[in-house]
C-alpha cells in the first residue's frame, strides 16, 4: 500500500520538481510495498495493465473459465533496448513467489496453480506456460479477477540477467531498466532522486515531453511548501488542508483510510473487550474535522464506492475502564501527530492514557514488523481499484498484516469477496482495527502547469504542460 501511485504524463520539453516525503526503502518491485517507492517505480515501469485498467503492456488478455492467455504487444523495448518477452513476466512471477524474496505481495499471484505450493515451498509452479515470445497461459486454480491486480508493480516483468549480474545493485541508476515513460538516472540518497525520458517508451508519443522529473525528498510540509512558495518545487503532494490558502491547492478523492491498529499478542489489547471499549471511543466526526477539508469519518474498512458498507465498525459510545497506559507508535509526520492527539483526549475520558512513541518512515515500519508496540496509527491505500485490495490487507497469508492476528471466517469472506460479512468480522466482533477518516490526496500544483488530472488512486496525469 500502497501507497499512492504517480505517473507522469507531461507535455512541452523542461524540467519538473516534486515532493517526496521519504525516500525509498527499495526500488526492487518485487519486494517494495511502501508508498515511498511508488513515485519513482511508477513512472518508470508499467504493467500488464494501466492504473484506469487500460492494457498497457498487454495486447489481449482473454479469460476463460480455468486459465487466461496473455498476449504482449509486439515491439516493446525495455530502457536498454532490449526486447520485453513473455519469459520476463514469468521470471517476475517466479521470483515474486520464491521464498527467499520475502514479498509481503506473493499472495496476489495465489489464483495461479502451483503458485501458494511454490510460495510454501512445497510443490512446483505448474501453472505458467509460455506459448512463444508474446504469448503466456496461466492456469488459474481460483475464479477471481486477475486483471486488476495486473496494474500493481510487484506483478511487472523483471530483467533476471540484470539481477544475476550485479545482485542486489540491479535497482542503481544506469542499472534499472525500464518499461514506463521514464528511467531513473541518480539517486543522491536522503535529497533526490533524478528521472529522465525512456527514449524506448513505446507509448512515447502520448507522454508529452517534459525531458527530466526531480524528486526532492521533503518530510516537513512546511518547508515543502516554503520550497514550492520559493519556486524550488513544482508540485506537493500529501499535505494537510491546513494549506489550502496557498495557492495552487487541490483536493482530490483519494481511497486512502486512516486506521488505527492493535498489536493482538500484546497485553492488555489481546483483550477484545478493551480493544471494542477504545473502538467505542473515539469520536471520527471530531478528528475529521480537526484534519480540516478532504477527510471524512471512517464507519468501514473498504470505502463504500468499493462496495464497502456505510457503517459497520463499533458505535460510538464512550464507556469508562480501569486505568491503563498504552504506548501508541506512530510516523513522525505531521497528520499522524494530529490524530494522536484527537484519541489521546477521547481515550482520557474513560480512563485510558497514551504515550506517544514517534518514529521516522522507516524505523516506524520495523515497529510494524516486530509488533513492539501495542497500538498502532497507520493507512493503507488502494494498490488497485477494487475492494480486495483493501480486504487482502489483513488476511491471514498478506505480509502486509501487522495485527498479529488471523480468523479462518475473514479469510473465507475475502476469498468470496463477501465485503460486509468480512468488514463485521474484522470491525465488530474481533474489533481487528479501528477506522479513523478515508482521506483525499491534498495537493499543490503550481498554477502555471495544466492539464493535471488525478485518479483515486492518486495517479498524476499530465494532458498539459507549463502555460
Amino acid at each position: 500500500m500502497r501507497t499512492a501511485f504517480f505517473f507522469l504524463n507531461l507535455v512541452y520539453a523542461g524540467s519538473l520538481s516534486i515532493r517526496v516525503r521519504a525516500e525509498p526503502e527499495t526500488l526492487d518491485w518485487n519486494r517494495a510495498y511502501t508508498p515511498a517507492e511508488s513515485m519513482v517505480l511508477m513512472s518508470c515501469m508499467e504493467g500488464l495493465v494501466a492504473g484506469d485498467g487500460t492494457l498497457a503492456l498487454a495486447d489481449s488478455l482473454d479469460a476463460h473459465d480455468d486459465f487466461l492467455r496473455i498476449k504482449l504487444k509486439p515491439g516493446i523495448l525495455w530502457s536498454d533496448g532490449r526486447k520485453l518477452i513473455a519469459q520476463h513476466l514469468v521470471d517476475g512471477w517466479r521470483r515474486l513467489l520464491a521464498p527467499m524474496t520475502a514479498s509481503p505481495y506473493a499472495s496476489l499471484l495465489f489464483p495461479i496453480q502451483g503458485a501458494r505450493e511454490f510460495h510454501e515451498g512445497k510443490g512446483a509452479l505448474d501453472g505458467l506456460k509460455v506459448i512463444d515470445d508474446l504469448t503466456l497461459e496461466v492456469k488459474l486454480v481460483e475464479k477471481v479477477v486477475m486483471r486488476s491486480r495486473f496494474a500493481f508493480w510487484p506483478t511487472f516483468p523483471v530483467r533476471l540477467d540484470l539481477i544475476d549480474a550485479y545482485a542486489s545493485e540491479w535497482v542503481k541508476p544506469g542499472r534499472m531498466p525500464s518499461l514506463g515513460p521514464y528511467m531513473m538516472t541518480s539517486w543522491d540518497e536522503g535529497s533526490m532522486i533524478t528521472l529522465h525520458r525512456n527514449p524506448h517508451y513505446h507509448a512515447r508519443k502520448k507522454m508529452g515531453s517534459f525531458d527530466e522529473i526531480k524528486l526532492l525528498v521533503v518530510k516537513d510540509d512546511a518547508e515543502a511548501v516554503r520550497m514550492y512558495q520559493a519556486g524550488a518545487l513544482d508540485i506537493v503532494p500529501d499535505l494537510a488542508s491546513s494549506y489550502k490558502k496557498v495557492a495552487g491547492f487541490h483536493s482530490y478523492p483519494f481511497y486512502r483510510l486512516e486506521y488505527l491498529g492493535f498489536t493482538h499478542t500484546q497485553y492488555p489489547l489481546s483483550r477484545v473487550e478493551l480493544r471494542r471499549a477504545i473502538a467505542g471511543a473515539i469520536d471520527r466526526k471530531k478528528l475529521a474535522k480537526k484534519l480540516g477539508e478532504g477527510f471524512e469519518p471512517a464507519f468501514s474498512f473498504v470505502p463504500v464506492k468499493l462496495g464497502g458498507c456505510r457503517s459497520c465498525g463499533v458505535p460510538y459510545a464512550p464507556k469508562p475502564q480501569p486505568p491503563v497506559t498504552l504506548d501508541y507508535v506512530m510516523t513522525d509526520f505531521t497528520a499522524p501527530k494530529i490524530v494522536f492527539q484527537s484519541i489521546r483526549e477521547d481515550l482520557a475520558k474513560i480512563g485510558i492514557t497514551l504515550e506517544a512513541k514517534p518514529f521516522e518512515h522507516t524505523s516506524f515500519r520495523r515497529q510494524l514488523d516486530l509488533g513492539t508496540f501495542p497500538l498502532f496509527e497507520s493507512s493503507w491505500a488502494a494498490d488497485y481499484e477494487h475492494a480486495e485490495s483493501f480486504l487482502q490487507l489483513f488476511a491471514s497469508d498478506s505480509r502486509n498484516n501487522k495485527l498479529f492476528w488471523s480468523d479462518p471466517r475473514y479469510d473465507a469472506a475475502v476469498k468470496s469477496m463477501a465485503i460486509q460479512t468480512a468488514e463485521k468480522i474484522l470491525l465488530q466482533e474481533d474489533v481487528g482495527i479501528v477506522p479513523l477518516v478515508f482521506t483525499s490526496q491534498n495537493i499543490l500544483i503550481k498554477p502555471d502547469i495544466r492539464g493535471v488530472e488525478i485518479s483515486k488512486l492518486s495517479v498524476l496525469r499530465f494532458a498539459g504542460g507549463r502555460r
